[in-house]
């Protein structure tokens, strides 16, 4: 009876160890969207799908901004037990472009265009009245000069006016002579 119990078990470990073992899924798809946060910020969340359309666990995402000079990496995360990875993207700077990739060589990669803000300069140009209020000397910031540099404007002009004059009596003098 002994041998019989030992055949068994043997057969009953071979046909666990032939077992097909269940493999880790592979990514298929990836999506990106951004999510609005309270304090103005926004925040970017990828979703990673195998080919069946269920999530990815335990996968790593790299978020990437597009710069001048090509893409800067912002962050590597991993997704989490229902197949999403975020990031917060802070306000400053403002990136036009972002993607999130997965794999090896971008093999997947989402990508999204952002919105720039609108950058609202003032309507027409200040006066002194508001200039005042911002600088105790507003001439330095104003299209309007104060007068003493009015002042030391006509100071300077008729010192160097005096040279001018004075190189000008000189040349006639050397020429006469």
């Amino acid at each position: 009876m002994r041998p019989l119990r030992s055949l068994v078990l043997l057969c009953v470990l071979l046909v666990a160890a032939s077992a097909p073992t269940a493999e880790a899924a592979e990514p298929a798809g990836i999506s990106l969207v951004t999510q609005a946060q309270a304090d103005g910020s926004r925040r970017l969340v990828a979703s990673v799908k195998d080919a069946a359309g269920t999530p990815v666990p335990g996968t790593a995402v790299t978020f990437l901004a597009r710069t001048a000079f090509g893409w800067l990496k912002l962050a590597e995360v991993d997704t989490g037990a229902d197949g999403t990875a975020s990031f917060a993207l802070s306000g400053l700077p403002a990136y036009t472009e972002v993607q999130a990739r997965v794999g090896e060589g971008a093999a997947l990669q989402a990508g999204l265009l952002l919105a720039l803000p609108d950058p609202r300069g003032p309507q027409r140009r200040p006066g002194l009245d508001v200039l005042s209020r911002m600088s105790p000397q507003p001439g330095f910031i104003s299209p309007y000069p104060p007068v003493q540099i009015l002042f030391v404007a006509a100071l300077l002009g008729g010192i160097w006016t005096t040279y001018a004059y004075l190189v000008w009596l000189l040349i006639r003098i050397r020429r006469a002579s």
